[in-house]
């Protein structure tokens, strides 16, 4: 049976991540999580509306809303996934419906240490690119 603090933590939750039209998951080491003054709180002054959401315990975050203006936009989704990549973790654009952002954003950030081995299988198993060529990290 569900208690109403839970009910309404649950809808904040689903509220975050659902969102506006550019949703946002950022992820960092537990021991990291992101300070609003460094990270959270520009991202968030770069949507006209936003909602966010942290699990500081897993070391994750959610950003959802509606962006204003473009560019200081996309300097403040570049910050702050370089903030979070330099502390081991990353950002990743879950959803992004504005296309003057979109075009400008990589989707999932620098590719892992363990991009090599996802190469190589993606040649083992896909060898003619059949399979979304180019649609996942790294342009696999």
């Amino acid at each position: 049976m569900e208690h109403a603090g839970e009910a309404s933590l649950n809808a904040l939750d689903e509220s975050a991540r659902t969102f506006g039209t550019v949703r946002l998951r950022l992820s960092t080491p537990p021991a990291f999580t992101p300070s609003l003054d460094e990270i959270l709180a520009p991202l968030r002054a770069a949507y006209r509306e936003a909602r966010v959401v942290l699990y500081p315990t897993v070391g994750a975050s959610f950003v959802g809303g509606f962006p204003g203006d473009a560019d200081r936009f996309v300097v403040a989704v570049e910050r702050a996934r370089a903030a979070s990549e330099a502390a081991g973790g990353n950002l990743i654009v879950m959803d992004c419906a504005e296309p003057a952002i979109r075009e400008r954003l990589d989707v999932f950030g620098a590719p892992p240490g363990s991009f090599p081995i996802m190469r190589r299988l993606k040649e083992r198993f896909d060898p003619d690119r059949r399979l979304n060529p180019g649609r996942f990290v790294g342009g696999l």
